[in-house]
Protein backbone atom coordinates (compact mmCIF):
# COMPACT_ATOMS: atom_id res chain seq x y z
CA UNK A 1 0.00 0.00 0.00
CA UNK A 2 1.33 3.57 -0.66
CA UNK A 3 3.04 5.32 1.96
CA UNK A 4 1.60 8.45 0.94
CA UNK A 5 -1.56 7.83 3.08
CA UNK A 6 0.05 7.07 5.84
CA UNK A 7 -1.82 10.24 7.78
CA UNK A 8 -2.71 10.65 11.53
CA UNK A 9 -4.78 13.39 11.11
CA UNK A 10 -8.56 13.09 10.50
CA UNK A 11 -10.73 13.71 7.44
CA UNK A 12 -10.98 17.43 7.57
CA UNK A 13 -7.14 17.67 7.19
CA UNK A 14 -7.11 16.89 2.97
CA UNK A 15 -11.00 18.38 2.52
CA UNK A 16 -9.85 21.22 0.56
CA UNK A 17 -11.58 24.36 1.93
CA UNK A 18 -15.16 25.23 0.43
CA UNK A 19 -18.43 26.48 1.49
CA UNK A 20 -21.14 24.12 3.35
CA UNK A 21 -23.35 24.01 0.02
CA UNK A 22 -23.47 25.66 -3.42
CA UNK A 23 -25.70 28.38 -2.39
CA UNK A 24 -25.13 32.24 -3.33
CA UNK A 25 -27.83 34.73 -4.12
CA UNK A 26 -30.60 33.34 -6.78
CA UNK A 27 -32.58 34.79 -9.16
CA UNK A 28 -36.46 35.46 -8.33
CA UNK A 29 -39.70 34.40 -9.64
CA UNK A 30 -42.98 34.34 -9.68
CA UNK A 31 -44.44 30.74 -10.88
CA UNK A 32 -48.05 30.51 -12.38
CA UNK A 33 -49.39 26.37 -12.77
CA UNK A 34 -51.83 28.26 -15.50
CA UNK A 35 -52.68 31.52 -17.57
CA UNK A 36 -56.09 31.64 -15.74
CA UNK A 37 -54.86 31.67 -12.11
CA UNK A 38 -53.89 34.71 -9.91
CA UNK A 39 -52.08 32.36 -7.62
CA UNK A 40 -48.39 32.70 -7.50
CA UNK A 41 -45.58 30.06 -6.12
CA UNK A 42 -42.93 31.83 -5.35
CA UNK A 43 -39.38 30.15 -6.52
CA UNK A 44 -35.97 30.95 -7.74
CA UNK A 45 -34.28 29.95 -11.32
CA UNK A 46 -31.67 27.91 -11.29
CA UNK A 47 -30.42 27.44 -14.75
CA UNK A 48 -31.25 26.42 -18.16
CA UNK A 49 -32.10 23.18 -19.86
CA UNK A 50 -29.43 22.40 -22.10
CA UNK A 51 -30.51 18.72 -23.56
CA UNK A 52 -33.30 15.88 -23.07
CA UNK A 53 -33.58 12.55 -23.71
CA UNK A 54 -35.35 9.26 -22.88
CA UNK A 55 -34.51 6.87 -20.14
CA UNK A 56 -33.33 3.37 -21.49
CA UNK A 57 -35.20 0.83 -21.29
CA UNK A 58 -35.38 -2.18 -23.38
CA UNK A 59 -39.08 -2.58 -23.43
CA UNK A 60 -40.48 1.14 -24.40
CA UNK A 61 -43.93 1.42 -22.71
CA UNK A 62 -46.51 3.49 -25.67
CA UNK A 63 -50.05 4.45 -25.34
CA UNK A 64 -51.86 5.67 -28.22
CA UNK A 65 -48.47 5.89 -30.12
CA UNK A 66 -47.11 7.82 -27.93
CA UNK A 67 -43.43 7.01 -26.12
CA UNK A 68 -44.33 7.28 -22.58
CA UNK A 69 -40.90 6.69 -20.92
CA UNK A 70 -39.92 8.78 -18.51
CA UNK A 71 -37.57 11.53 -20.26
CA UNK A 72 -33.88 12.86 -18.51
CA UNK A 73 -33.22 16.45 -18.81
CA UNK A 74 -29.89 18.18 -18.60
CA UNK A 75 -29.70 21.64 -17.24
CA UNK A 76 -26.80 23.83 -16.52
CA UNK A 77 -26.92 25.68 -13.37
CA UNK A 78 -25.77 29.02 -12.74
CA UNK A 79 -23.13 29.90 -11.31
CA UNK A 80 -22.98 28.74 -6.95
CA UNK A 81 -26.68 27.91 -7.20
CA UNK A 82 -27.35 25.22 -4.67
CA UNK A 83 -29.45 22.02 -5.15
CA UNK A 84 -29.81 18.43 -3.91
CA UNK A 85 -29.90 15.26 -5.31
CA UNK A 86 -33.72 14.12 -4.51
CA UNK A 87 -34.97 18.13 -4.83
CA UNK A 88 -37.92 18.48 -6.87
CA UNK A 89 -37.47 21.09 -9.56
CA UNK A 90 -39.78 22.97 -11.91
CA UNK A 91 -39.53 23.70 -15.34
CA UNK A 92 -40.09 27.20 -16.63
CA UNK A 93 -41.36 29.01 -19.36
CA UNK A 94 -40.31 32.89 -19.26
CA UNK A 95 -38.97 36.26 -20.78
CA UNK A 96 -35.23 35.74 -20.90
CA UNK A 97 -35.12 39.51 -19.34
CA UNK A 98 -35.15 37.62 -15.42
CA UNK A 99 -34.97 41.90 -14.65
CA UNK A 100 -37.98 43.04 -16.16
CA UNK A 101 -39.92 39.96 -16.35
CA UNK A 102 -40.41 37.83 -13.03
CA UNK A 103 -43.04 35.82 -13.87
CA UNK A 104 -43.45 32.29 -15.99
CA UNK A 105 -45.56 29.33 -16.77
CA UNK A 106 -44.58 26.56 -15.07
CA UNK A 107 -44.65 23.85 -17.85
CA UNK A 108 -42.83 20.45 -16.60
CA UNK A 109 -41.51 18.86 -12.90
CA UNK A 110 -38.83 16.57 -12.32
CA UNK A 111 -36.52 15.28 -9.98
CA UNK A 112 -32.89 15.89 -9.72
CA UNK A 113 -30.25 12.12 -9.79
CA UNK A 114 -27.76 13.91 -10.24
CA UNK A 115 -25.01 17.19 -9.98
CA UNK A 116 -21.77 16.84 -11.15
CA UNK A 117 -19.00 19.80 -12.56
CA UNK A 118 -17.99 19.93 -16.55
CA UNK A 119 -14.80 21.97 -17.34
CA UNK A 120 -16.52 23.77 -20.13
CA UNK A 121 -19.75 23.95 -18.35
CA UNK A 122 -19.41 24.29 -14.90
CA UNK A 123 -21.93 22.67 -12.52
CA UNK A 124 -24.96 20.92 -13.97
CA UNK A 125 -27.99 18.41 -12.92
CA UNK A 126 -29.73 15.99 -14.46
CA UNK A 127 -33.03 14.79 -13.81
CA UNK A 128 -36.44 12.59 -14.67
CA UNK A 129 -40.09 13.16 -15.08
CA UNK A 130 -42.53 13.26 -17.83
CA UNK A 131 -40.68 16.51 -19.75
CA UNK A 132 -42.74 16.10 -23.28
CA UNK A 133 -43.14 20.00 -23.46
CA UNK A 134 -39.99 20.24 -22.27
CA UNK A 135 -37.22 22.25 -24.82
CA UNK A 136 -33.59 23.39 -24.58
CA UNK A 137 -33.40 26.67 -23.41
CA UNK A 138 -36.27 26.50 -20.81
CA UNK A 139 -35.51 27.43 -17.20
CA UNK A 140 -35.45 25.46 -14.30
CA UNK A 141 -36.73 26.59 -10.68
CA UNK A 142 -37.26 25.52 -7.13
CA UNK A 143 -39.94 26.49 -4.59
CA UNK A 144 -37.84 29.54 -2.87
CA UNK A 145 -36.96 27.66 1.07
CA UNK A 146 -33.93 30.03 0.63
CA UNK A 147 -34.65 31.96 4.34
CA UNK A 148 -35.92 29.18 6.08
CA UNK A 149 -32.94 26.85 4.91
CA UNK A 150 -30.39 29.53 5.91
CA UNK A 151 -31.94 29.96 9.13
CA UNK A 152 -31.99 26.05 9.55
CA UNK A 153 -28.40 26.84 8.68
CA UNK A 154 -27.89 29.42 11.31
CA UNK A 155 -29.15 27.15 14.56
CA UNK A 156 -26.73 24.01 13.01
CA UNK A 157 -23.87 26.45 13.41
CA UNK A 158 -24.88 27.78 17.31
CA UNK A 159 -25.68 23.38 18.36
CA UNK A 160 -22.08 23.54 16.69
CA UNK A 161 -20.60 26.15 18.82
CA UNK A 162 -22.24 24.77 22.25
CA UNK A 163 -20.80 21.25 21.06
CA UNK A 164 -17.66 22.77 21.30
CA UNK A 165 -18.02 24.54 24.31
CA UNK A 166 -19.05 21.00 25.89
CA UNK A 167 -23.01 22.41 27.03
CA UNK A 168 -24.67 19.45 24.91
CA UNK A 169 -27.93 20.07 26.12
CA UNK A 170 -27.96 23.57 24.43
CA UNK A 171 -26.42 22.00 21.40
CA UNK A 172 -29.34 19.48 21.43
CA UNK A 173 -31.50 22.13 21.85
CA UNK A 174 -30.31 24.14 18.58
CA UNK A 175 -30.08 21.32 16.54
CA UNK A 176 -33.68 20.32 17.22
CA UNK A 177 -35.23 24.03 16.32
CA UNK A 178 -32.79 23.48 12.98
CA UNK A 179 -34.44 20.35 11.97
CA UNK A 180 -37.81 22.09 12.82
CA UNK A 181 -36.80 24.32 9.98
CA UNK A 182 -35.72 22.13 7.84
CA UNK A 183 -37.11 18.66 8.60
CA UNK A 184 -35.53 16.92 5.51
CA UNK A 185 -31.51 17.85 6.50
CA UNK A 186 -29.21 14.75 6.22
CA UNK A 187 -26.42 16.99 8.10
CA UNK A 188 -28.95 17.68 11.17
CA UNK A 189 -29.92 14.14 11.68
CA UNK A 190 -26.47 13.28 11.64
CA UNK A 191 -25.33 15.67 14.02
CA UNK A 192 -28.00 14.24 16.59
CA UNK A 193 -26.95 10.88 16.22
CA UNK A 194 -23.00 11.95 16.79
CA UNK A 195 -24.50 13.44 19.61
CA UNK A 196 -26.52 11.35 21.11
CA UNK A 197 -23.76 7.98 20.33
CA UNK A 198 -21.39 10.41 22.56
CA UNK A 199 -23.93 11.17 25.40
CA UNK A 200 -24.46 7.09 25.50
CA UNK A 201 -28.17 7.39 24.45
CA UNK A 202 -27.69 4.85 21.56
CA UNK A 203 -31.19 4.55 21.07
CA UNK A 204 -31.59 7.84 19.72
CA UNK A 205 -28.41 7.61 18.10
CA UNK A 206 -30.00 4.12 15.98
CA UNK A 207 -32.90 6.32 15.04
CA UNK A 208 -30.77 9.88 13.81
CA UNK A 209 -28.70 7.76 12.13
CA UNK A 210 -31.12 6.02 9.96
CA UNK A 211 -32.48 9.07 9.24
CA UNK A 212 -29.45 10.57 8.09
CA UNK A 213 -28.84 7.37 6.06
CA UNK A 214 -32.17 7.65 4.16
CA UNK A 215 -31.21 11.22 3.17
CA UNK A 216 -27.95 10.49 2.56
CA UNK A 217 -28.56 11.40 -1.18
CA UNK A 218 -29.06 15.03 -0.28
CA UNK A 219 -26.03 15.68 1.76
CA UNK A 220 -23.86 18.67 0.01
CA UNK A 221 -20.94 18.77 2.61
CA UNK A 222 -18.28 16.52 1.62
CA UNK A 223 -17.09 16.20 5.06
CA UNK A 224 -20.42 15.00 6.03
CA UNK A 225 -20.75 12.49 3.07
CA UNK A 226 -17.27 11.31 3.67
CA UNK A 227 -18.10 10.97 7.76
CA UNK A 228 -21.70 9.24 7.28
CA UNK A 229 -20.73 6.16 6.04
CA UNK A 230 -18.43 5.05 8.72
CA UNK A 231 -20.68 6.03 11.70
CA UNK A 232 -23.47 4.40 9.76
CA UNK A 233 -21.35 1.52 9.83
CA UNK A 234 -20.34 1.82 13.44
CA UNK A 235 -23.75 1.88 14.65
CA UNK A 236 -25.17 -0.53 12.72
CA UNK A 237 -22.17 -3.02 13.66
CA UNK A 238 -22.82 -2.51 17.37
CA UNK A 239 -26.37 -3.16 16.35
CA UNK A 240 -25.98 -7.05 14.36
CA UNK A 241 -23.60 -8.32 17.06
CA UNK A 242 -25.74 -8.61 18.91
CA UNK A 243 -27.97 -10.81 16.68
CA UNK A 244 -27.96 -14.75 18.16
CA UNK A 245 -28.94 -16.12 14.93
CA UNK A 246 -26.20 -16.85 12.55
CA UNK A 247 -28.70 -16.85 9.68
CA UNK A 248 -30.12 -13.83 10.31
CA UNK A 249 -27.17 -11.97 11.33
CA UNK A 250 -25.40 -13.16 7.59
CA UNK A 251 -28.66 -11.70 5.83
CA UNK A 252 -28.67 -8.50 7.85
CA UNK A 253 -24.96 -8.12 7.22
CA UNK A 254 -25.43 -9.29 3.61
CA UNK A 255 -28.10 -6.21 3.14
CA UNK A 256 -25.62 -3.58 4.55
CA UNK A 257 -22.55 -4.81 2.57
CA UNK A 258 -24.93 -4.13 -0.32
CA UNK A 259 -25.71 -0.40 1.03
CA UNK A 260 -22.70 0.68 1.75
CA UNK A 261 -21.46 -0.67 -1.95
CA UNK A 262 -24.52 1.42 -3.50
CA UNK A 263 -23.45 4.22 -1.06
CA UNK A 264 -19.89 4.69 -2.32
CA UNK A 265 -20.64 4.46 -6.04
CA UNK A 266 -22.54 7.72 -5.81
CA UNK A 267 -19.61 9.17 -3.61
CA UNK A 268 -17.45 10.34 -7.20
CA UNK A 269 -18.41 13.82 -7.45
CA UNK A 270 -16.71 14.79 -4.38
CA UNK A 271 -13.29 14.16 -5.94
CA UNK A 272 -13.05 17.80 -7.04
CA UNK A 273 -12.90 18.49 -2.85
CA UNK A 274 -10.38 16.11 -2.19
CA UNK A 275 -5.86 16.83 -2.40
CA UNK A 276 -4.89 14.56 -5.32
CA UNK A 277 -3.29 11.79 -3.24
CA UNK A 278 -6.59 10.74 -1.79
CA UNK A 279 -8.76 10.81 -5.36
CA UNK A 280 -6.85 7.49 -6.03
CA UNK A 281 -8.02 6.00 -2.74
CA UNK A 282 -11.76 7.42 -3.50
CA UNK A 283 -11.75 6.09 -6.59
CA UNK A 284 -9.94 2.44 -6.04
CA UNK A 285 -10.10 1.36 -2.27
CA UNK A 286 -13.57 3.30 -0.99
CA UNK A 287 -13.89 6.03 1.31
CA UNK A 288 -10.78 7.65 2.90
CA UNK A 289 -11.81 7.97 6.26
CA UNK A 290 -10.44 5.78 9.28
CA UNK A 291 -14.00 4.61 10.90
CA UNK A 292 -15.07 3.86 7.42
CA UNK A 293 -12.23 1.57 6.28
CA UNK A 294 -12.35 0.23 10.04
CA UNK A 295 -16.21 -0.54 9.61
CA UNK A 296 -15.94 -2.21 6.33
CA UNK A 297 -12.68 -4.25 7.69
CA UNK A 298 -15.31 -5.41 10.74
CA UNK A 299 -18.05 -6.09 8.43
CA UNK A 300 -15.72 -8.28 6.03
CA UNK A 301 -14.81 -9.38 9.07
CA UNK A 302 -18.02 -10.93 10.66
CA UNK A 303 -18.74 -12.16 7.23
CA UNK A 304 -15.74 -14.08 7.15
CA UNK A 305 -16.60 -15.83 11.05
CA UNK A 306 -20.13 -16.92 9.98
CA UNK A 307 -18.88 -18.86 6.36
CA UNK A 308 -15.80 -20.38 8.35
CA UNK A 309 -17.84 -21.93 10.66
CA UNK A 310 -20.66 -23.24 8.39
CA UNK A 311 -20.51 -25.51 5.84
CA UNK A 312 -21.39 -24.12 2.17
CA UNK A 313 -24.49 -26.11 1.51
CA UNK A 314 -25.50 -24.81 5.24
CA UNK A 315 -24.94 -21.19 4.20
CA UNK A 316 -26.47 -21.60 0.34
CA UNK A 317 -29.66 -22.98 1.96
CA UNK A 318 -30.03 -20.06 4.65
CA UNK A 319 -29.67 -17.35 1.44
CA UNK A 320 -32.05 -15.93 -1.38
CA UNK A 321 -30.31 -15.73 -5.07
CA UNK A 322 -29.75 -11.91 -4.24
CA UNK A 323 -28.32 -12.77 -1.41
CA UNK A 324 -26.27 -15.34 -2.88
CA UNK A 325 -25.30 -12.60 -5.69
CA UNK A 326 -24.14 -9.93 -3.08
CA UNK A 327 -22.14 -12.79 -1.20
CA UNK A 328 -20.37 -13.85 -4.39
CA UNK A 329 -19.59 -10.34 -5.57
CA UNK A 330 -15.66 -9.92 -6.44
CA UNK A 331 -14.80 -7.66 -4.17
CA UNK A 332 -11.73 -5.41 -5.48
CA UNK A 333 -8.61 -4.27 -3.44
CA UNK A 334 -6.78 -1.61 -5.59
CA UNK A 335 -3.07 -1.42 -4.30
CA UNK A 336 -2.66 -5.69 -4.02
CA UNK A 337 -0.48 -7.32 -6.83
CA UNK A 338 -4.09 -9.59 -7.27
CA UNK A 339 -6.41 -7.22 -7.01
CA UNK A 340 -9.73 -9.26 -6.77
CA UNK A 341 -10.43 -11.81 -4.27
CA UNK A 342 -13.51 -14.06 -5.44
CA UNK A 343 -15.51 -15.47 -2.97
CA UNK A 344 -17.56 -18.11 -4.95
CA UNK A 345 -13.53 -19.22 -5.76
CA UNK A 346 -11.93 -19.16 -2.11
CA UNK A 347 -15.19 -18.80 0.00
CA UNK A 348 -13.98 -17.56 3.41
CA UNK A 349 -10.49 -16.71 2.88
CA UNK A 350 -12.10 -14.02 0.25
CA UNK A 351 -13.41 -12.11 2.91
CA UNK A 352 -10.52 -13.19 5.56
CA UNK A 353 -8.34 -10.76 3.08
CA UNK A 354 -10.93 -8.36 2.06
CA UNK A 355 -11.09 -7.99 6.05
CA UNK A 356 -7.33 -8.18 6.27
CA UNK A 357 -6.75 -5.17 3.43
CA UNK A 358 -9.06 -2.99 5.14
CA UNK A 359 -8.06 -2.86 8.57
CA UNK A 360 -4.84 -2.11 7.12
CA UNK A 361 -6.25 0.93 4.84
CA UNK A 362 -7.55 2.19 8.33
CA UNK A 363 -4.06 1.93 9.96
CA UNK A 364 -2.79 4.13 7.29
CA UNK A 365 -4.67 6.57 7.37
CA UNK A 366 -4.41 6.41 11.64
CA UNK A 367 -1.53 4.54 13.19
CA UNK A 368 -2.19 6.20 16.46
CA UNK A 369 -5.79 4.76 16.49
CA UNK A 370 -4.91 0.91 17.59
CA UNK A 371 -7.98 -0.66 16.97
CA UNK A 372 -6.85 -1.87 13.49
CA UNK A 373 -3.81 -2.89 14.26
CA UNK A 374 -5.20 -5.14 17.07
CA UNK A 375 -7.34 -6.32 14.83
CA UNK A 376 -4.58 -7.59 12.41
CA UNK A 377 -2.40 -8.81 14.91
CA UNK A 378 -5.41 -11.17 16.30
CA UNK A 379 -6.59 -12.02 12.80
CA UNK A 380 -2.85 -13.29 11.97
CA UNK A 381 -2.34 -14.97 15.15
CA UNK A 382 -5.68 -16.91 15.08
CA UNK A 383 -4.81 -17.77 11.66
CA UNK A 384 -1.66 -19.26 12.84
CA UNK A 385 -2.84 -21.28 15.52
CA UNK A 386 -5.60 -23.24 13.66
CA UNK A 387 -3.15 -23.60 10.89
CA UNK A 388 0.66 -23.77 12.22
CA UNK A 389 1.98 -25.58 8.86
CA UNK A 390 0.09 -23.29 6.34
CA UNK A 391 1.85 -21.96 3.39
CA UNK A 392 0.82 -18.62 4.13
CA UNK A 393 2.40 -18.89 7.92
CA UNK A 394 5.20 -16.76 7.08
CA UNK A 395 3.06 -14.09 5.64
CA UNK A 396 1.15 -13.94 8.89
CA UNK A 397 4.41 -13.63 11.22
CA UNK A 398 5.49 -10.82 8.95
CA UNK A 399 2.38 -8.83 9.25
CA UNK A 400 2.26 -9.59 13.17
CA UNK A 401 5.57 -8.27 13.86
CA UNK A 402 5.06 -4.86 11.31
CA UNK A 403 1.79 -4.13 13.15
CA UNK A 404 3.10 -5.26 16.48
CA UNK A 405 5.55 -2.09 16.33
CA UNK A 406 2.58 0.31 15.45
CA UNK A 407 0.55 -1.25 18.20
CA UNK A 408 3.46 -0.90 21.34
CA UNK A 409 4.13 3.27 19.92
CA UNK A 410 0.96 4.14 21.24
CA UNK A 411 0.28 3.65 25.40
CA UNK A 412 -2.82 1.37 25.99
CA UNK A 413 -4.01 0.44 29.45
CA UNK A 414 -6.35 -1.85 28.55
CA UNK A 415 -6.20 -5.37 29.33
CA UNK A 416 -5.73 -5.57 24.54
CA UNK A 417 -2.04 -4.24 25.65
CA UNK A 418 -1.23 -7.47 27.50
CA UNK A 419 -2.54 -9.89 24.96
CA UNK A 420 -0.79 -8.31 21.78
CA UNK A 421 2.53 -8.54 23.68
CA UNK A 422 1.89 -12.21 24.70
CA UNK A 423 1.04 -12.54 20.82
CA UNK A 424 4.65 -10.65 20.22
CA UNK A 425 6.04 -12.96 22.50
CA UNK A 426 5.09 -15.86 21.34
CA UNK A 427 4.27 -16.32 17.79
CA UNK A 428 7.61 -17.43 16.06
CA UNK A 429 6.54 -20.61 17.91
CA UNK A 430 4.00 -21.61 15.27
Amino acid sequence: MSAMLRNNSYIFIFILAITSGIFSESIPLHAFRDYGTSNALKMEILGQVTSKSHMFSLNRPRLLDYDTREMIISAKLYENQGIRIGDTIYIIQKDPDHQRYLNGLIIGKATVFSIFQTEFQGWMLKARGNLSMIKKGHYIARLDFGSQRNQALEYLRKGDKYKELGDYAQSYLWYKKSLDMDEHSPETYLKLAQLAFQQGIHEQAVTFINEAWKRSAKLEDPNDMLELPGFFLSIRMEQLRSIASQEKRLKELLSLLKEIRDYSKHMNWISFYIQDEYKSMLEKAGIPEYSYQYGIANLFNEIYLILKGNNVNRILAWVSKSERDILFEPIYMAYKEEPFQYPKKSWDLAYFEASLYHYRMANELNELDTRASYEIIMMCFDKLKSHPSMKDGERMKNLIAEYGKYYIRVPDVTDHYARIQNVLNTFNQF
